[in-house]
């Protein structure tokens, strides 16, 4: 997988999380798009089999929480459960080769890869 086919995978994927709707407030984000062009992102997507170092090795994965703020202050997720087991791990994969190949922090591409991710998604809603 390279990283156009990680961030193709995941925007497909987390797509289908959607609508999702705010505990707080009652906001409905209908999709992934309009998620992104409104919720702010907080720092520090993790994944939990990439901290532990498994990354596609565990037998059971754990899985990835990315977080981020809705308008009225509430802390919304988006987790990694809407990955196909196979995505998920051919993404694990791609993250622990990028990782070895540019001495990054898991966690510092994968923020890379959200802010990639939100930027093609609000990109598009300009078209």
């Amino acid at each position: 997988m390279d990283d156009k086919e990680v961030i193709a995978s995941a925007i497909a994927e987390l797509s289908t999380l959607f609508p999702m709707q705010c505990p707080m407030c009652s906001r409905t984000y209908h999709n992934f798009r309009e998620w992104a062009q409104t919720a702010k992102p907080l720092e520090g997507t993790i994944s939990y089999d990439a901290e532990s170092g498994e990354f596609d090795e565990a037998e059971d994965l754990i899985g990835a929480a990315v977080l981020s703020n809705c308008p009225c202050g509430t802390t919304l997720s988006l987790d990694t459960k809407a990955l196909k087991e196979e995505t998920h791990r051919a993404i694990l994969r791609w993250l622990k080769l990028k990782s070895e190949a540019t001495g990054l922090h898991p966690r510092d591409i994968l923020d890379n890869l959200r802010a990639q991710v939100r930027e093609m998604l609000t990109a598009n809603a300009q078209d």
